[in-house]
């Protein structure tokens, strides 16, 4: 009785495993964890085709199944944690690479802060450029898969994908807060003095 509800817990942690990584594959990721999941469906189906309670050989079966389960749960934890990081690292970029001082500033000075800040910007997404590289380097080799191959290069379009998003973004934040700063009704509403003093 007790080999027998350690046999059903165990299985049922190795089913609730699988469900997860299934349940939470993206169509892009599926063709890099296919050999895992072949490996897994190949050890369970000899277990489904010659197995029951009473037969030798379940300890090693549940054994085999449950390797071969972190494995591949393992594998995509490892997928999902650095594609988290380069999402968290790509929303860094979004701030505006212009501020609005207390007092209005003659353009030599508004030039010398913006070009400050986008310095300053351009070398925040550079820097996440290396974070990026490190994390795709660390899922390439989890899945151990060629560089060459077509479903990695996938995969890797679609990270550049949200490095892309994350630029456009970028780019888009700061041009609303330059259209909101010389918006004449959001000066109004925010009772602002001018962005840039001009002397003549």
């Amino acid at each position: 009785a007790d080999a027998f509800r350690s046999w059903n817990g165990s299985l049922d942690l190795i089913v609730n495993m699988n469900n997860s990584v299934l349940n939470n594959l993206l169509p892009v990721e599926k063709p890099l964890v296919n050999p895992y999941l072949a490996k897994f469906d190949a050890v369970v189906q000899r277990g489904l085709a010659s197995l029951n309670w009473s037969s030798d050989g379940v300890d090693e079966f549940i054994k085999e199944s449950m390797e071969q389960v972190k494995c591949m749960h393992d594998v995509l934890k490892t997928m999902k944690d650095n594609l988290a990081q380069i999402q968290d690292a790509v929303k860094q970029w979004d701030t505006p690479m212009i501020e609005r001082a207390v007092k209005p500033t003659d353009t030599d000075e508004f030039e010398r802060t913006f070009n400050s800040m986008k310095a300053a910007v351009f070398s925040k997404i550079k820097d996440t450029g290396k974070t990026i590289h490190a994390s795709l380097q660390s899922t390439n080799k989890a899945l151990r898969v060629s560089n060459a191959s077509t479903d990695w290069k996938c995969y890797v379009e679609f990270v550049n994908s949200i490095v892309i998003g994350g630029l456009s973004t970028a780019i888009v934040t700061s041009l609303d807060f330059l259209l909101d700063q010389v918006d004449p009704e959001s000066i109004q509403r925010s009772g602002c003095l001018p962005l840039v003093e001009i002397k003549l």
